[in-house]
Order: C-alpha cells, then structure tokens, then sequence
C-alpha cells in the first residue's frame, strides 16, 4: 500500500502537519485501570498482506463489564492508533469493546479545500473507506481501506480471542453487524465515521472537531454531506470547539448543518450537565491544556469531557431506517453495499411506473431503465467496476456502493 502525500494548506494559520505530530501529545490520563486489557494487533497477523511496517491496531477490552456493543475509532490526521487513550479507556471502562483502527491517515481531508473537483471529498473518502481508486489525493487499495481493515481484525480477534466476545461483531465471518458498532472519530476520523454511517445502518455516530469538509473553492460543505444516510440523523452526535483553529467552527457548523444534525439545538456543554438539554450537536470553550490546539479540547481528559462523553457513548436515541435497507420517500435499496445486483423496491399499492438511472461517481449513466413501484427490480451489476454510485429517481439520490 502507497500513499500519496499533498501539501496540506493552512487554515486559519495552522497547518496539518502540526496537527499530526500535536496528537502524539495526549493527556494519558495514567495507566489502564481495573478490568480492562490493553493489547495491540500487527497488521500482518489479520492479513499476510498487510506491510511490516504499518502501526497495529489497539484494543481495550473490559473482563467484568459488556454492553455488547462496538466502539470503533479513526484517529485524525497523522495520529497513531495507540493515541486518546483517555477517550479509549473511558469508552472500554463503560462496557464498550473498543478497537483504534491503524489505517492510511497521512493526508488531510480539509487539504482539499480548494480543489475544484466538485467530488473531491466524495472521492477522498470513498477511497479510505472501501479502497475504491477514485481519489488522486490518496492510494488505497481494497486490502487497506477501513472496511477491509476492519473485517480482517474482527476475524482475527473472533478466532483468536474467542473468550472476548469478538464474534458477537459479526453477523457471518465475512459480513460486520454494523447494527452493534458505534463509530467514532476525531477530526479526518470523525468524517470516515459519518461517510460509513451514511452506508451502513450503524448503532450510533460520535464525531470529535470534525466532519471537516469544507470547500473553500465553492464556500460550502462537501457534496457527500448533504447526501442520505441509512443511519439516521437522531444516531448521530458532534462535539466540537467554539475556538478551533484548524477548521474554523463555522465552517464545521456549515458541515453539520448540511447534514441536518442542527435540527437538534447547539449547546454550550462548559455550563451545563448531562443529558445537555438532549441536543446532538455540542461545543466548548475548554483549553486544551498540553493538547496545544482547541481543535483537540473534546478529546481530552476532562470533568466535563468525561461527563459529555458519557452522554454521548449513552443517552437513548431514536431508531432510524431499518438495517441492510436505505429507504428514502418510499424507496427501498438493498443490499447496499452491493456486489453483483441491487434490489428496488417502492410503495406498495402505488402502480405508476417512473424512470430511473444509475450514475457513477463522474456523474455518468451506467444502468437506467423503468420502475413501477408495486414491485420489486432486480438490477445486475455484473459489468460494474468496484465504487460509490447514485441511483437517481423520482428527484432522490439514492446511494449505492458496488464492491
């Protein structure tokens, strides 16, 4: 696996190389404590595959407590696995098996800013997600990309760890339940967490200072943003700093306003206790102590931070669009993601037939044809090549990946 590094332009002054060698610099919070094991995974014991030379992944596992569910990590940009401990630990210490995925991190997604690619974003996160050689900022292969990665560690541990509960993550040895997974991430993390939940009908989404995909080239979020999700907005929480210097909050605001998280009112955590008048979109104006930038403040270990991680890792949410299903103003796609066929279906008792069309990710037909809603298509794949596509109907844009 190669990785094409860009320059990475400063925004508001602060260049994403600082950033990466900053999240080196975490509060610890001191060592693991009580029932908790801490152990790393070598890439090349999931996959022969897998370079030499690639960070492992780290686990925490907690012996005495488990609630049955995943917590599943991207660090930001340039940031080993073995970092945010404190978050780590807090999340393994709640019952949460918790997996810091080593994966290609080096190029900045707010890098891209002022590309004019309309998809750059689109692009740069499909690639890093499922391997899909799309992005001309990033080389990742299918065996390196998120879904990869992680399916492969998920095996491993489940052959390896069998006292530790990992199969309960997989629903056959080679399908993740993703319905069991909480993804979570922090700056380039916390988009890579959102990009997944908009495939996968996830358990929750906990993004830290980001998504931060904000083309300065068009002045407005990054077209995926604004795409749907198969988890549902009620799923997903952001946790931000009013003072980040890295990615101005406005520009994050804008970001999660186009997903729709803003429906739920913004709250100022610093003054406030749990449940935080139950919002899904939470800031604060905490120094970053050692940490160096705001941009890292909801990461570090703090009496507020734990009480606002607590909250977001545990208060009830509202369940969204079924698993294995993306159903949008009556359409149902499945499944998705795809390898040789998709099926479609619409409401039944609704007989008129409407047109529809597949375009991939230039925007390009590949598949069309005719629909009437009171049944359901079938549509082969066969002749498509592996990556994200849109299936466009009646006005929707539905989304489709093809493996």
């Amino acid at each position: 696996m190669s990785m094409l590094k860009i320059g990475c332009n400063a925004v508001s002054g602060v260049s994403r190389d600082a950033l990466g060698l900053i999240l080196f610099c975490w509060v610890m919070s001191g060592s693991v404590q009580g029932q908790i094991i801490s152990y790393p995974v070598s890439l090349q014991d999931t996959d022969p595959g897998y370079a030499s030379t690639e960070p492992d992944h780290e686990i925490l596992f907690n012996e005495a407590l488990q609630e049955g569910r995943l917590f599943l990590f991207f660090g930001g940009t340039g940031s080993p696995p073995n970092s945010y401990l404190g978050l780590r630990n807090f999340a393994a210490q709640s019952g949460f098996h918790c997996i810091s995925l080593s994966y290609p991190n080096e190029v900045a997604a707010a890098s891209l800013a002022n590309d004019p690619d309309p998809l750059a974003f689109d692009r740069f996160r499909q690639e890093i997600a499922f391997g899909t050689p799309i992005s001309p900022a990033v080389e990742v292969d299918s065996l390196n990309s998120l879904y990869t990665r992680t399916l492969r560690l998920l095996q491993y541990l489940a052959a390896n760890r069998t006292s530790e509960n990992w199969n309960h993550f997989l629903l056959t040895e080679d399908q993740i339940d993703w319905s069991k997974v909480i993804l979570a991430g922090h700056s380039q993390g916390s988009g890579h967490a959102a990009f997944l939940a908009q495939r996968y009908t996830v358990e929750r989404v906990l993004m830290f200072a980001g998504p931060n995909d904000y083309s300065a080239y068009f002045n407005q979020p990054g077209n995926w943003l604004g795409q749907m999700s198969a988890t549902s907005i009620q799923r997903h929480y952001a946790y931000l700093s009013l003072l980040d210097e890295v990615v101005p909050f406005g520009f994050q605001y804008a970001n999660l306003d186009r997903m729709g998280l803003t429906m739920y009112d913004t709250v100022w955590v610093d003054n406030l206790s749990d449940p935080f008048e139950e919002s899904h979109f939470l800031f604060t104006q905490q120094t970053p102590g050692i940490a160096l930038l705001n941009h890292n403040s909801p990461i570090v270990n703090s009496p507020i931070n734990n009480e606002v991680w607590d909250y977001m890792l545990k208060s009830p949410v509202v369940s969204g669009i079924p698993p294995e299903s993306d159903t949008q103003n009556g359409w149902n796609l499945w499944p998705n993601p795809a390898r040789d066929r998709f099926n479609l279906s619409g409401i039944a008792g609704q007989n008129h037939a409407v047109k529809w069309r597949l375009v991939n990710a230039q925007g390009v037909p590949v598949v069309s044809g005719i629909h009437g809603r009171n049944e359901t298509l079938t549509v082969e794949l066969s002749n498509l090549s592996p990556g994200m596509y849109w299936l466009l109907i009646e006005g929707q844009q539905l989304p489709l990946v093809v493996e």
